[in-house]
């Protein structure tokens, strides 16, 4: 990128930071010349007027022009206020974010407070960056993950977890496995870290992982590895990373297959019926997404005999639903695996929540319910709350697989109510009419 800047200029810029940080004025957002407009997202909570995080920004202006903005996927925006929306692989310059989440794409000379930076999730098929690339910008508090960050200033970003950092400034946050080249830092913690050149003053605190995983106890690896496919899911490279090693390898797909939830679904039901059926074997928990055509009747199809399934989960949606899948579920899956120790069922409303709403399940399925608590001689334990909709990007482009989730998007919070029956210890889940 730019040539490497001499120390003292990384100081004298870093010390002007640590000042202007510790002035009790705001900064002026990034497109503080004319009108004022605010995109924002969760709109089932109404329009956020004088909204705390907003306060700074409508100070002293005319009345902000608001616009309903859940998701933006793919757009290209410039001077605009965007509060509480998901951004996808976008491009946004001389804007202020505010508590958004952010894939991929590319920010250039804006404002970021309370916003959590990601790798791109969605449009595999498009040629956009993978990679966010922040350039020229304020980051304020929040997180950052496998990004690139340039000529930008950082405070209370904790953690910036695997980025690759240049010409940057930050104060009190903290760095995990990121390289920093030609930065100034106070007051953070650096962890795991490459630092090229640059400043870091007495305050910061370094340091490295010596222990590689050999040398922990079996136990203490497993614990790792479970943590590690929590919070990463699929998308996790430890996988990978540990093939070489037929040991560690063993194990963390021990671990993966235990842990992992797999998703059987409308659209990717054919792989399960032409997946191997030693991968088959190795499934635990699954995840029945949407059965307009799955054939429950006959759970042979998707797992062969042997297979010792543990904990299943199903969904339904709206007022319009097939008990059947439900009774087929408890009565034939149960039976057939012989393992179940935990039954969960999920039925979410086909509207978005708002305030002041009260809605119910359909009667057929708590009438399902009472019938299943009766023949499996345990009551479910009812949980009711809100989710966050996930609506599926081109589901007929996806490739979908049992190792491949798919492309989605984060949309309204809906009514959801879970019910969950668990086998007394040294028991399994069993259906019994008699």
């Amino acid at each position: 990128m730019a040539s490497v800047e001499s120390l003292e200029n990384i100081e004298a810029r870093l010390h002007a930071f640590i000042k202007d940080s510790q002035s009790l004025t705001p900064s002026l957002p990034a497109n503080h010349e004319g009108p004022l407009i605010i995109l924002y997202g969760q709109t089932h909570l109404g329009v956020p007027q004088h909204h705390i995080k907003l306060r700074e920004i409508e100070a002293g202006r005319e009345a902000p022009e608001f616009k309903g903005c859940e998701v933006l996927l793919r757009g290209a925006l410039q001077d605009r206020v965007l509060f509480q929306t998901t951004i996808h692989n976008s491009y946004l310059k001389n804007c202020t974010l505010i508590t958004c989440t952010i894939y991929g794409g590319k920010i250039e000379t804006s404002q970021l407070k309370d916003c959590r930076i990601r790798k791109k999730v969605i449009g595999v098929h498009n040629t956009s960056l993978t990679t966010p690339f922040i350039s020229c910008c304020q980051i304020e508090n929040g997180a950052a993950y496998d990004a690139e960050i340039f000529n930008s200033t950082l405070n209370g970003v904790s953690p910036m977890q695997s980025c690759d950092i240049e010409s940057s400034l930050a104060i009190h946050s903290l760095s995990l496995d990121s390289t920093l080249t030609s930065c100034g830092v106070h007051e953070s913690k650096l962890h795991n870290c490459e630092v090229v050149g640059g400043v870091l003053t007495e305050s910061v605190v370094e340091s490295k992982n010596f222990l590689t995983l050999p040398k922990f106890p079996v136990e203490i690896r497993k614990i790792i590895y479970s943590n590690v496919i929590a919070t990463e899911g699929l998308t996790t490279g430890l996988i990978a990373a540990l093939r070489p090693d037929s040991l560690l390898y063993g194990e963390i797909l021990e671990t993966f297959f235990q842990d992992h939830t797999f998703v059987l679904s409308d659209e990717n039901q054919g792989v399960f019926k032409s997946a191997s059926k030693t991968i088959l074997q190795r499934i635990t928990k699954i995840d029945l997404k949407g059965t307009k055509t799955i054939s429950t009747s006959d759970v042979s199809i998707y797992f062969p005999i042997g297979t010792k399934i543990t904990n299943i989960r199903m969904e339904f949606q709206g007022s319009r639903m097939n008990t059947q899948h439900f009774f087929d579920v408890t009565k034939l899956w149960f039976k057939y695996f012989g393992t179940v120790l935990k039954f969960t069922v999920v039925w979410k409303d086909s509207s978005p929540w708002k305030q002041g709403d009260f809605r119910m399940a359909p009667e057929a399925l708590k009438g399902a319910i009472r019938v299943a608590n009766k023949w499996l001689k345990t009551e479910a334990i009812l949980v009711k709350g809100k989710s966050q909709e996930k609506k599926q990007i081109n589901p007929a482009r996806s490739r979908l697989g049992l190792f491949r989730t798919p492309d989605v998007i984060l949309g309204p919070e809906l009514e959801t109510f879970t019910w969950t029956w668990s086998a007394e210890k040294g028991s399994v889940l069993a259906w019994n009419s008699s």
